[in-house]
C-alpha cells in the first residue's frame, strides 16, 4: 500500500458521508470518505490510516507531495491498481489523482496546470464518480458524473477516450464481449463495476433510476 499513511486508531463514526471503497490483495479495505475530503485506509487488524487529505476540510493542493499533505475535495471513490498503488476519483476537484507506491500524489486525469501534467491531464471531467479496472484491456472505466459520460483510460498507451456517451456504447476489438451500451439519454454516471467472469460492464445511472 502507498507508504505515506498516517496510522491511528479511530471509531467507526469518524468516517463522514463514506463513499466508493475497495479492497487489496492483503485484504485491507480503502474508503472514500467523502464528507470530510479523505482517503482511509482500514486494515485487517481494525486500525485506520489516512492515505490522502489533510484535516480541515476539502480543497485542491499537492502535486508529486505526499498525499497525506495534499488536500481532495469529496472524493466519491478509491481503486487499488493491480500494482498496489491507488486511484482516486477526487470528484469536487473533478479530476483522477494516483497515489504512487511511494505515497506521492499526481493528477492522471483532469486539469492541471501545464508543469504538473500527467498522462490523461488534459482532459476536462465532469465530477468523476466512479471507477472499474478491466485486466484485458488494462484500461479503467471512468464514470463522469453530470457528463452522462464513461471514459476508458489505457495505461498502457496513455490514452483517454470516450467509452459510453454514444448509441452503441462501449465496444472494444480486443473484448467483444464487452457489454455496455449507454445510450445517449444517459443521466449521472454514478456507479461501475466490471464482471471479469462474463466480461460485462454495468453501470448506475442515478437520474435515470437504472442500472445499464
Amino acid at each position: 500500500c502507498p507508504s505515506s499513511a498516517r496510522p491511528s486508531r479511530l471509531p467507526f463514526e469518524a468516517l463522514a458521508a463514506p463513499a466508493g471503497l475497495d479492497v487489496d490483495r492483503d485484504g485491507n479495505v480503502y474508503v472514500a470518505d467523502r464528507g470530510r475530503s479523505r482517503i482511509v485506509r482500514i486494515g485487517v487488524d481494525g486500525a485506520f490510516s489516512v492515505v490522502a487529505g489533510m484535516p480541515g476540510g476539502p480543497g485542491l493542493t499537492g502535486e508529486r507531495i505526499a498525499a497525506t499533505r495534499a488536500r481532495v475535495n469529496a472524493p466519491r471513490d478509491v481503486a487499488v491498481a493491480p500494482d498496489g498503488s491507488l486511484y482516486i476519483a477526487d470528484t469536487g476537484n473533478r479530476r483522477i489523482r494516483h497515489i504512487g507506491l511511494d505515497g506521492k500524489i499526481q493528477t492522471v486525469v483532469g486539469e492541471v496546470e501545464a508543469r504538473d501534467v500527467g498522462p490523461f491531464a488534459v482532459t476536462k471531467l465532469d465530477g468523476p464518480t466512479s471507477m472499474a479496472w478491466i485486466p484485458a484491456l488494462s484500461s479503467y472505466l471512468v464514470a463522469g458524473g453530470l457528463g452522462g459520460r464513461i471514459y476508458r483510460a489505457d495505461m498502457n498507451a496513455r490514452v483517454l477516450s470516450h467509452a459510453a456517451c454514444e448509441p452503441g456504447g462501449f465496444d472494444d476489438a480486443r473484448l467483444p464481449a464487452v457489454r455496455a451500451k449507454l445510450a445517449r439519454e444517459f443521466g449521472y454516471a454514478a456507479g461501475l463495476a466490471y464482471d471479469e467472469r462474463t466480461q460485462t460492464v454495468y453501470a448506475s445511472d442515478r437520474e435515470r433510476h437504472v442500472i445499464r
